[in-house]
């Protein structure tokens, strides 16, 4: 196992290029575990990056649902 770090894929620093590039500079392997909901230009990006591997995004879980919905509503939870 190895430090966790935080990249951005859309704005703001470090960008994951470049956290990916200096893990792999020091001889680890690297996946990336992120918060996306959906396919898309952001999961493509994650996968052109360089990592040994990438989590498929959220999904329509309904857990995400009920979240979303909480968050919204202002309800607390269950």
């Amino acid at each position: 196992t190895g430090p966790v770090r935080v990249g951005y894929i859309a704005t703001g620093e470090p960008r994951v290029a470049d956290v990916v590039r200096e893990a792999r500079a020091t001889g680890r392997r690297v996946f990336i575990a992120s918060y996306l909901l959906a396919q898309g230009l952001f999961q493509q990006r994650l996968a052109e990056c360089g990592a040994d591997g990438v989590a498929q995004p959220l999904g329509a879980h309904p857990a995400i649902a009920d979240l979303i919905a909480r968050l919204i509503t202002g309800r607390q939870s269950r």
